[in-house]
């Protein structure tokens, strides 16, 4: 490449002129041929370039003594650490679709109470675990696993993390390692060599001097093997001295490619290591709901287990934060010494929190709402219960103040229930709460099969009280 030096830009037209170093002839050029960014491009800065039929196809900063020297970079460093962790990846890559939109529950805090309560659940009735649920627990633990040895990867010191990750990627700098190591192997063989080869060159010179006669025919062909063998000590001596410069010269810059690079590892290894772990986390928060609600579900059908509720005299519904805090009833707070156990106390406390529920009850009377709403509070007092007689403005006040459950007798001041679905669905603000139909008599298939295609979850007779508490247990 020719060398020369940027003398005129004209950023407009977009190209300039080079001044050639050697005879100073002028060679002009535009942007395009320029091997970096447009705006690296400035007057006076020094430049390589390459001319054909007079006119400049090429061109690039002129490169330092140091830059010469450099060992380049094989792998960026974010292509190292994508690679190093390319399992992990891999799987957030797999459950992409499933993360986006799903819900999610704490699960770094709800781990180690998710599977007792998992485990307690099933000790009831072994039936509970049926394939498709244990596949899911298999799923949440096997990710877990993943996780922690994510964790694991990401906890070893940034210099080891820089080597292991970075440095062993780099085709270069191994190779330049792997010639030193051989380098000094080879030097290694020539000190030991040269050493015993020492000792006999300075006997041998102390015997040629104590030879009385310097021009025998015998001394004259033992100074020949002297000789030799100095001149082969020097020859080892000199090899050893060149291999050691070697080894200095190559050390130094492994060591100037290890400082150069450092940091611009370290600026990306925290975030990036940072995202995937938020990432595994929020994967295991889908997850986890999924095993949550898919237990549950099971959980809430099961007659061990509603009567192991009954029994225990459990209030809340079929989940967990119920059992959490039947888990936590019998033990005092400031007797606790565990802080696993007093985390616990913190989750009920968050779960309580984030899980309040609107109840709207929409009934012709007060003495069935007042029933409805005490059987309510019963299985959950933390439930916040409206009550409305008027179904009409029911449909205003839903509109403005969504419910998560609404609870409705099957006729009610001429309406029918589904009537008041249909008009409600059919509003601009409508959301999907929960809706639970009461029926002063058991209504025929066809028409429970019409209330469900519009959005009824739950029928339930108005004089069986505990069917009415199963159900408020369920949907909450």
């Amino acid at each position: 490449m020719l060398e020369g030096q940027i003398i005129s830009l004209d950023t407009a037209n977009k190209e300039g002129k080079i001044e050639q170093t050697l005879n100073k002839r002028i060679y002009p050029f535009t942007f395009d041929v320029w091997q970096g960014e447009e705006e690296e491009l400035a007057p006076n800065i020094a430049v390589e370039f390459v001319v054909e039929d007079r006119i400049v196809v090429k061109m690039q900063l002129k490169m330092s003594l140091e830059d010469e020297e450099a060992i380049p970079v094989t792998k960026s460093p974010e292509d190292c650490i994508n690679e190093y962790f390319a399992r992990e990846k891999n799987i957030l890559s797999h459950h992409h679709d499933f993360i986006e939109g799903s819900k999610e529950l704490d699960f770094m805090r709800m781990k180690r109470f998710l599977f007792t309560a998992y485990n307690d659940l099933c000790d009831l009735d072994s039936m509970l675990e049926n394939k498709e649920l244990k596949a899911v627990k298999h799923e949440v633990a096997s990710l877990y696993r993943d996780f922690e040895e994510y964790n694991k990867k990401t906890q070893y010191p940034l210099p080891y993390a820089f080597e292991r990750i970075f440095l062993v990627r780099q085709v270069a700098y191994t190779h330049l390692e792997q010639y030193i190591e051989d380098v000094k192997i080879g030097m290694a063989g020539a000190k030991a060599e040269s050493e015993p080869l020492g000792r006999r060159l300075e006997e041998e010179e102390r015997t040629l001097r104590l030879m009385p006669d310097k021009k025998s025919k015998e001394y004259l062909e033992f100074e020949k093997e002297v000789k030799v063998l100095r001149r082969r000590f020097v020859d080892l001596i000199d090899y050893i001295a060149k291999q050691k410069d070697i080894i200095t010269k190559e050390s130094a810059r492994l060591q100037v490619f290890k400082e150069k690079h450092f940091q611009t590892f370290a600026n990306v290894f925290a975030p990036m290591t940072a995202e995937i772990k938020t990432r595994f986390i929020k994967l295991l928060n889908t997850k986890g709901y999924e095993l949550d609600r898919a237990m549950w579900a099971r959980a809430k059908t099961n007659q061990y287990v509603k009567k192991f509720f009954r029994d225990a005299d459990i209030h809340g519904g079929y989940n967990s934060k119920t059992y959490l805090r039947y888990f936590l009833k019998g033990l005092d707070k400031n007797k606790v010494v565990s802080t696993k156990t007093k985390e616990l106390f913190g989750l009920l406390r968050d779960l309580e929190k984030i899980s309040i529920q609107n109840i709207m009850v929409i009934q012709e009377n007060d003495t069935k709402s007042f029933k409805s709403q005490q059987l309510i509070e019963r299985v959950d007092s933390s439930l916040k219960v409206t009550v409305e007689h008027n179904p009409f403005e029911a449909l205003t006040k839903l509109g403005t103040k969504p419910q998560d459950i609404v609870i409705l007798d099957y006729k009610n001041m001429g309406l029918l229930a589904f009537d008041f679905i249909k008009e409600y669905k059919a509003t601009p603000n409508a959301k999907n709460p929960v809706f639970i139909v009461v029926t002063p008599t058991p209504l025929d298939y066809n028409t429970m099969e019409e209330g469900r295609e519009i959005g009824v979850e739950y029928y339930v007779l108005a004089n069986d009280a505990e069917g009415f508490s199963d159900v408020i247990r369920m949907v909450i």
